[in-house]
């Protein structure tokens, strides 16, 4: 929580500061908890599911505070499907490698 809310807000302020041109800043597609409805846009409210994903919501709508107040040209990217260290095996990409390994994996083609 601390680094999500307390470290975006710090950085956003430093920016500000040294009048940086552009903040981009990385969230999660867990904010979006459950889908709603697919594919998933914008509009889609926020279910957080988790603190993980609460502090994410937090730490995104600081920045668009920051956006409203100051005129911080903020950008938000949610990326879904990332892959790396800790990562469930029930993702897609695991899931897809998993079944690579054990040659169950069928390849549609046109």
């Amino acid at each position: 929580i601390n680094t999500n809310v307390l470290g975006t807000s710090n950085l956003l302020q430093a920016a500000r500061d040294f009048n940086i041109e552009k903040i981009i800043i990385t969230s999660t597609s867990e904010t979006y908890g459950t889908a709603l409805y697919t594919p998933i846009d914008e509009k889609h409210l926020y279910q957080p599911q988790s603190p993980y994903s609460a502090s994410k919501i937090a730490a995104d709508n600081i920045a668009l505070s920051f956006f409203y107040s100051f005129n911080l040209p903020v950008s938000i990217i949610r990326p879904f499907n990332t892959y790396g260290p800790r990562q469930s095996s029930r993702a897609i990409i695991p899931t897809i490698i998993t079944q690579i390994l054990k040659n169950a994996f069928i390849i549609f083609a046109m």
